[in-house]
């Protein structure tokens, strides 16, 4: 039996960035699960870089791009072969694209700091982003609808220079303590500049969170940036499924998905709770400081001065569950995402996420989520049903 000629596909994605890493990652991951053999061409691509020589030089059968600027779109148009978008730009509104979920992103931003105990919030953004307007309006709403005072900063086309001196004066002028979200995390890392030029004590009077969870800018952040993580493994796996089944001739037209995101992964930025509750504060960084090396109630009681029942009383007031609930919902965050990231078997993610015994992640995984780990896991990568 002959074997079937692979098709040939261009991926105009760079990789410069964590949330395009893992686009990249998902459209490999639906290669090997689905048993497709694709002929990739990918080379270093800048956002929004004008479109490579060779793109029109090769008889390609399909391409996934970031359609980021009217040229790319004009280019893949003149190939007449099917595309797939995995920008929010939106240049190319006839073809199946794939985006995240900025309203969910938005939203739990809002109810991450709503669980530090702040009612002052503030906005950065960049609103020559589609995504960074989508979420800027989906934080707004959500911080009205708690009760919440809501500030915006747009630096959309000022110069750099510019920027940084509106920006220092933006967040000197806000309330204190304020709760801020940057649209991603390279303007969240300009929020944290800008805190430390003035003095400001974060998280203490600024608390700060970005988007996309790129563990690199996170960590070297000073201090280091609390980031919502986005599904782009899950992104990308569509997308490619989206891209397999043009080349096969379904007729997808302007199919899309917004893909939510997987969790918030805290560090030091938001690492507060805006109360005076110092007990309650120091027992909540020892279990963020901890959760993963398999720690009980009784562990946080041998740091605070409270009996069992008055901690988990105190806590629930401030954050609306128990000491234990936050211990496992740690952990579950943080089994969501190697699940999603890696290749490892559950029994390892259940250790390395803090759980003695798989049959316990099981069980927990299953009540929180609904369905059994093996069943999510699979759920992120396998096709898109309709």
């Amino acid at each position: 039996m002959q074997t079937p000629p692979r098709l040939r596909v261009a991926l105009l994605i760079e990789s410069s960035n964590a949330y395009a890493r893992g686009v990249l990652m998902g459209i490999q991951q639906y290669l090997r699960q689905q048993h497709r053999r694709w002929s990739i061409h990918l080379t270093e691509q800048g956002r929004g870089d004008a479109p490579p020589e060779w793109l029109s030089k090769t008889n390609f059968h399909g391409v996934i791009a970031r359609v980021e600027t009217p040229l790319i779109a004009e280019r893949l148009q003149a190939l007449k072969i099917p595309v797939v978008d995995v920008s929010a730009a939106r240049l190319w509104p006839q073809i199946p694209w794939v985006e995240t979920d900025d309203v969910a992103i938005a939203e739990m931003a809002v109810t991450h700091l709503l669980e530090r105990g702040f009612q002052n919030f503030a906005y950065c953004g960049d609103s020559s982003f589609n995504w960074s307007n989508w979420r800027k309006q989906a934080f707004l709403e959500a911080v009205l609808a708690a009760g919440g005072r809501c500030e915006m900063f747009d630096h959309q086309g000022l110069a750099p220079e510019v920027a940084e001196k509106s920006l220092i004066e933006w967040l000197r002028l806000l309330p204190k303590p304020v709760g801020v979200m940057g649209c991603y995390d390279s303007t969240a890392r300009q929020v944290l500049d800008a805190c430390r030029d003035l003095g400001l004590s974060v998280p203490d009077d600024v608390a700060v969170i970005g988007v996309d969870n790129d563990e690199l800018l996170c960590e070297l952040a000073d201090p280091p940036l609390t980031s919502i993580a986005p599904n782009a493994v899950r992104a990308g796996a569509v997308a490619a499924q989206f891209l397999d089944e043009q080349m096969q001739g379904v007729n997808l037209k302007e199919d899309c998905l917004r893909v939510p995101p997987l969790g918030v992964i805290t560090r030091q930025s938001t690492d507060v709770l805006a109360l005076d509750d110092r007990d309650v504060a120091l027992a909540l960084r020892f279990i963020r400081e901890h959760a993963f090396e398999g720690i009980h109630v009784n562990d946080v009681l041998k740091i605070v001065p409270l009996s069992r029942r008055v901690l988990e009383q105190r806590f629930e007031r401030r954050l609306g569950r128990t000491p234990h609930a936050e211990i496992l919902r740690l952990k579950l965050e943080r089994a969501r995402q190697l699940m999603v990231e890696t290749d490892l078997s559950l029994s390892t993610i259940a250790h390395r996420s803090g759980f003695a015994h798989d049959e316990y992640f099981s069980v927990a995984f299953k009540r929180a989520m609904g369905v059994a780990p093996s069943v999510w896991r699979r759920e992120q990568t396998e096709p898109y049903r309709r």
